[in-house]
């Protein structure tokens, strides 16, 4: 996989990956990621800086994850013609 992000996707395995994102499992997993997110989203309970360093890499982590369809549509739009 680190192989493609370096050289690029090819327009099959861009549309195959593209074809996930359209499974009802996806939005399932998304709207899980959404709600977990907004659950962590509070320093209510952070103690110490390394639990609060430990909440911002949590966020950061389903943030990239709930925006990952967003990436790869840029990719897509921006090699349109892999």
């Amino acid at each position: 996989m680190l192989e493609n992000i370096e050289k690029g996707f090819t327009s099959e395995q861009l549309q195959a990956i593209m074809d996930v994102f359209t499974t009802e499992g996806w939005r399932i997993i998304q709207k899980d990621m959404q709600l977990y997110k907004k659950q962590l989203d509070t320093t209510e309970n952070i103690e110490t800086e390394s639990e609060l360093q430990h909440l911002k890499g949590e966020l950061k982590s389903l943030d990239w994850f709930i925006h990952l369809k967003d990436w790869y549509q840029a990719a897509e739009a921006y090699e349109p013609d892999l």
